[in-house]
């Protein structure tokens, strides 16, 4: 049994507080730790093999004294090897140990050394600074020697560098607190299992996606329980792989259960220098974000699918990483290209130098860069790239690297080119399709000018009534085919989008009048009802293009006539004001024809489509409705319809019109006919210019005899040169010469700037291009060739200012009488065999032939024969196939 322990024994808590003391007690080794120099005995010859022995040792040895004033009595010289200090001169310094310790260290040491005194031994870890300045970890172990009296008498420790260790511990416990943020801070749901796939952890946001705590299913949650998991996962992970699948589960999603989708990876978890010691599961709701990974291997294999280029370089422009596609696209690997600039690789004669210093420039300012450049492969071959190059800045504002992303746009970039040459390719063939309208329509105009010309004045004369037929025909077959000719035009102006407003003077009721006793005829001929509503409440003057609004209404009217077999076809209008001098004209046709399915609605204005019903009726392009919608946009209103199978359809239109502020009734020239100008007025000259000897002599013919002095020049010079002397009041220019004189105008305007002679000028083209060019070039009006007569005159007088004397309007409207079913001809006694030939004729629109056939049936029934021929003459067509179909009417 230990003795017990003397007040003395017990020492200050550390060698500071006793340090002013000067007793030294003897030890059997001397202070410096150097045995003296005496002869050597046996026992000093066993002390210096001893001090040999632990100075080579890698743990420096010492001795304290266990009374105050506690100094080192002993230290192994290996001390110096460790911390750089000599044995002596640590034994030599009243405080060389405990002011060597860390600051921050010397409180755990201080309040440790108390402890030997119970426990008699004692361990404790500190920093003790070295000679150079650093500190090194000690583990300082001490043991406390008592004598056989139980006295302390002695202390013998030593200190062992575990630095090395330190530094592994700290390695290790930073890389424990950065799995542990990264588990903790992770988007990602982590869970941990054991070997035996019991739960272990899972992190925060594992608990907010299933909405539940990791405690109460630690140990007892088993991942291999999971229905979702495949089956051969378990031997997947173990062999190494790593597992990714879906999963579809039922969750707590905005306050509401909803079926997510799971994006979830297992893989094996790994302790350092062990196989796989559990399963580590990530999962990740990919319903509602996309998939943004948190580990830089997931975000490279992203990159490195990408189908764009990538390239990453320093804040020198050194490229230090491309993906896949660089490599596949330019052929060089990133071996190749590491350290290089990007530029000097793939830059080559084409590239465009501009661009590249524009991109210089950008990265200088340290701004994106967006820009289209061509690049060239290793192999020289050249391909453009879309490049979008962002600067990527560190903590401090500083950049950090470039990264460019990289569209290949080769394919792209040779459409283009393909469209340019395509568009220009189309430019030329549109030059070349207005070129060939031009001529077609001018070497059509000018013989047409004068068929129907002649054929006008030919009506003057005292001629027989078969005479007059003759030359009715001849006047209608001429008008059709100019009906023809700008129909073909109108068409090619919607194609090219160059639609426009000619907008004149007319009267709305009777625009509406000549529609409707057109089509009451053919309404009439199908036993239809037809009915007219609100044309005579409507504006009487107004500004409008009345070609175009006719063409409207007569499209409309016809569809419903075309396609109605039993019932009525009404069109109702009226007309409100919408604003100062404007006027809304809202048209609706109603008919009790079949009417349209619902799915074939859309097809009704689209260009060349036709419905079902339209198809099997053999007749029609699909065009009429379409163009009809595109003349009510273009005056500023719409076309809709409506319709149900069985019961009819109903079409509205409207349009926007200018009221004019004379509301007196326009004269319709079809109404009154000119007859010569209104005596007691100044003799009216005007001048004829053109270089065709027929359009000389047939507007010369057409106001001679009305009372107009005429001249005539065949050119330009001749007739700047008479008008130079002869002062015409009005003057007919053929446009084609002002094409080739800019000057021809302003030559024959005259000297009186009082009273300038008007040009009138006539263009053989009929395209919309040669009116404003004639306009533009200075002329007062402009008419289209071939010139109709009252046209012509209208146009002369309103320019001359003159009056004219004209027919009673009475007498020319004998036959605008509607006609009654009465007037549907009966074929019942023509011969069938005269009739299907008729009908074969007609089908091939052979008006020769039909007009033979009906000459031959004049002899059989004087009746139905004119009615027939009547019908022929207007290329009415469809009139006549309907009664041949049903020949037996009464």
């Amino acid at each position: 049994m230990k003795p017990p322990r003397r007040q003395s024994d017990n020492p200050p808590l550390a060698p500071r507080a006793c340090a002013e003391t000067t007793h030294r007690p003897k030890l059997a080794a001397p202070a410096n730790g150097i045995f003296d120099r005496a002869p050597i005995t046996p026992l000093a010859e066993i002390h210096q093999h001893l001090d040999t022995f632990l100075s080579a040792s890698p743990v420096v040895f010492y001795t304290v004294q266990a009374q105050p004033p506690f100094r080192h009595t002993y230290i192994s010289r290996n001390v110096e090897r460790l911390l750089g200090h000599s044995a002596e001169r640590l034994l030599a310094e009243a405080d060389a140990w405990f002011s060597r310790i860390h600051p921050d260290d010397q409180p755990g040491v201080y309040s440790a050394l108390p402890q030997l005194y119970g426990s008699e031994r004692v361990e404790c870890e500190y920093r003790f600074r070295t000679a150079a300045g650093a500190y090194r970890w000690i583990r300082d172990e001490r043991c406390l020697i008592r004598d056989e009296q139980g006295r302390a008498i002695d202390v013998v420790g030593c200190w062992i560098d575990i630095s090395t260790r330190k530094e592994a511990e700290e390695l290790q416990r930073a890389s424990e607190e950065l799995f542990r943020s990264i588990f903790a801070q992770s988007p990602l749901a982590i869970e941990l299992y054991d070997a035996d796939g019991f739960l272990v952890d899972l992190n925060p946001a594992c608990e907010r996606l299933f909405g539940v705590a990791d405690r109460p299913l630690r140990g007892r949650l088993n991942l291999f329980s999971d229905a979702h998991l495949p089956r051969d996962a378990r031997e997947r992970v173990l062999a190494g792989e790593t597992v990714a699948y879906e999963a579809h589960v039922d969750l707590e999603y905005a306050g509401a259960t909803a079926l997510r989708h799971l994006a979830c990876v297992l893989s094996p978890w790994r302790m350092p220098g062990a196989s796989a010691s559990g399963f580590l599961r990530q999962v990740q709701d990919v319903t509602t974000q996309r998939c943004t990974a948190a580990e830089n291997q997931r975000l490279a294999l992203v990159v490195q699918q990408t189908a764009s280029l990538v390239v990453i370089t320093d804040p020198q422009r050194r490229i230090t990483w491309v993906n896949a596609a660089f490599e596949r696209l330019t052929g060089y690997t990133l071996a190749e290209v590491a350290g290089r600039h990007p530029g000097e690789l793939l830059q080559g004669p084409e590239t465009n130098a501009n661009t590249v210093a524009a991109i210089r420039e950008g990265l200088v300012a340290n701004r994106p860069v967006r820009a289209e450049l061509v690049n060239y492969s290793k192999t020289g071959e050249r391909y453009w790239v879309d490049m979008n190059i962002q600067p990527i800045f560190d903590g401090e504002g500083r950049v950090s690297q470039y990264i460019a992303v990289e569209t290949d746009i080769s394919a792209k970039k040779l459409l283009e080119q393909d469209l340019i040459r395509a568009r220009e390719a189309a430019v030329a063939a549109n030059r070349a399709k207005s070129a060939f309208l031009a001529s077609m329509s001018h070497e059509i105009r000018t013989p047409l000018n004068a068929i129907l010309g002649f054929s006008q004045l030919l009506q003057r004369g005292s001629l027989s009534q078969q005479q007059l037929d003759h030359l009715g025909i001849i006047t209608r077959s001429g008008e059709h085919l100019l009906s023809v000719l700008n129909g073909i035009i109108e068409l090619s102006r919607i194609e090219a989008g160059r639609l426009t407003l000619n907008p004149e003077r007319c009267s709305l009721p009777d625009l509406v009048d000549d529609v409707t006793r057109l089509l009451r005829l053919k309404a009439a001929e199908k036993r239809l009802d037809f009915s007219v509503e609100g044309a005579r409440t409507l504006p009487r003057a107004v500004l409008a293009d009345a070609a175009k609004l006719r063409q409207l209404l007569i499209n409309l009217l016809g569809n419903a006539i075309k396609f109605t077999t039993r019932g009525r076809v009404s069109l109702r209008l009226s007309a409100a004001m919408n604003g100062p001098g404007l006027s809304r004209l809202d048209i609706e046709v109603l008919d009790t024809g079949p009417g349209i399915a619902p799915e074939e609605m859309t097809l009704l204005f689209r260009h060349f489509s036709q419905t079902k019903l339209g198809r099997s009726s053999g007749s029609g392009s699909g065009l009429g409705l379409a163009i009809s919608r595109e003349f009510a946009r273009l005056m500023g209103g719409d076309i809709t319809a409506e319709s149900r199978p069985g019961e009819g359809s109903v079409f509205r239109a409207h349009v926007m019109l200018e009221v004019c502020a004379d509301s007196a009734p326009t004269v319709e020239p079809g109404h009154c006919r000119i007859l010569h100008l209104e005596p007691g007025q100044p003799g009216c000259r005007v001048m004829v210019v053109d270089g065709h000897a027929d359009g000389l002599l047939l507007l010369e013919r057409m106001l001679g005899p009305l009372g107009f002095d005429v001249r005539t020049a065949a050119d330009g010079d001749l007739a700047a040169a008479i008008a130079a002397g002869w002062q015409p009041a009005v003057v007919l220019l053929d446009f084609r010469l002002v094409q080739t004189a800019p000057n021809l105008v302003p030559s024959l305007r005259g000297s009186n700037p009082a009273a300038p002679t008007k040009i009138l000028a006539l263009g053989s083209s009929g395209l919309a291009e040669d009116r404003d060019a004639a306009l533009a070039s200075g002329a007062d009006r402009f008419l289209a060739k071939p010139i109709l007569e009252h046209e012509l005159l209208e146009a002369v007088g309103e320019l001359a200012g003159v009056r004219y004397v004209r027919s009673d309007a009475a007498a020319t409207e004998a036959n605008s009488e509607t006609r009654t079913e009465s007037d549907i001809p009966n074929l019942s006694l023509l011969p069938p065999e005269l009739l299907e030939r008729l009908r074969a004729a007609t089908l091939r629109a052979d008006l020769g032939l039909i007009t033979e056939i009906l000459d031959e049936a004049d002899r059989t029934d004087p009746v139905a024969a004119p009615r027939l021929r009547a019908l022929a003459d207007r290329f009415d067509y469809e009139s006549i196939l309907s009664l041949l179909a049903n020949p037996q009417r009464t």
